[in-house]
């Protein structure tokens, strides 16, 4: 990660690999580099106004920011992924969504939008999707364990 984020990345590279750089670096606890590339990838596609990867970005960072536990800025950028899927039509994998879901430890809301991921996905046959909403139930189960005093 110290390569990718030296700033030698192009924008070009750093709006194909910000996701997977900002999801790999909180995956080896790497949180400062994860926040670093994600918000990176989403500067540039919002000054290069691509629609394409914006969202992408905007939910991997979302994602990274509620493993920090900043779930205020996370909902802000769920927020705005929301509007620009929305604007666009695209098909993003709202990963954002699933944590804030499963870390806010809001049952209903959580387990709905998890099944429906886990359904459409499935049927779509996008294995990752399922992978990120099963990974929010864990998420969504441990903050309700939490919660419970247990």
């Amino acid at each position: 990660m110290a390569d990718y984020n030296s700033g030698a990345a192009t924008n070009r590279e750093d709006l194909r690999w910000g996701a997977h750089a900002g999801v790999a670096s909180v995956r080896v606890w790497d949180w400062e580099s994860g926040v670093a590339a994600a918000a990176r990838q989403a500067k540039i596609a919002r000054e290069q106004g691509s629609l394409i990867t914006l969202p992408i970005a905007l939910n991997v960072q979302a994602e990274v920011l509620c493993l920090g536990g900043d779930l205020r800025s996370a909902a802000l950028l769920v927020a705005e992924a929301d509007v620009v899927t929305q604007v666009t039509g695209s098909q993003v994998v709202a990963a954002g969504s699933l944590s804030l879901a499963g870390f806010r430890g809001r049952e209903d809301e959580a387990r709905q939008l998890t099944e429906a991921t886990i359904s459409q996905a499935t049927a779509a046959g996008l294995g990752r999707a399922v992978q990120y909403a099963r990974w929010a139930t864990a998420m969504l189960c441990t903050a309700l364990a939490s919660t419970s005093g247990r």
